[in-house]
């Protein structure tokens, strides 16, 4: 298995192919440029055929035919169609995965917001019942001193033990009046 070459912009026909985006088509191949090799022996091509996977304006790879044949034009313009469609396919493909991710990733936000909401109802639940109980409380209190007010008798003076405030009642009780 032969290792997978890399080609920069501009470097080598491939490079320079893709940089122009169109296609490139020699009838004078050097010898050191290509080999073809099969079981039948190793021999240098006649004509070399290097078209730009073009789609919108944009080059996503280079196909290249080597061939002991001449390429026609009509087989040319049978390749750069084909080319076209690869293009476009491979687009297409890279969209939907793009697509297929941003999916992804709306469900997990999603996700994250629904459990965030559930964390935030049960807050809020939790509120409402300290609110109830706290409320309840309050009403305890207010009727705990609502009875303190009726059966206790609170009398105010001021600094000298003069009587400044008195209720009736316990005026009543000891049958006295606010003047006495």
């Amino acid at each position: 298995r032969k290792k997978r070459k890399v080609f920069h912009l501009g470097e080598s026909l491939v490079g320079t192919c893709a940089v122009e985006k169109a296609s490139i088509f020699m009838t004078d191949i050097p010898e050191d440029y290509i080999s073809i090799t099969s079981g039948l022996g190793e021999a240098t091509p006649r004509c070399l055929l290097l078209t730009p996977l073009k789609f919108e304006d944009n080059v996503l790879g280079v196909i290249e035919i080597a061939s002991f044949d001449m390429i026609e034009s009509y087989k040319i313009e049978f390749v750069e169609r084909i080319a076209e469609s690869f293009a476009s396919t491979i687009s297409i493909a890279k969209i939907n995965q793009q697509t297929v991710k941003l999916l992804e990733t709306a469900k997990i936000e999603a996700e994250q917001r629904t459990l965030k909401e559930e964390e935030l109802r049960q807050n809020l639940e939790e509120l409402r019942a300290t609110q109830e109980k706290l409320t309840g409380q309050q009403e305890e209190l207010s009727k705990l001193l609502g009875v303190i007010s009726e059966t206790a008798i609170v009398v105010d003076f001021d600094v000298n033990g003069n009587f400044l405030n008195v209720p009736e009642k316990f005026l009543r009780v000891l049958n006295l009046s606010l003047n006495d």
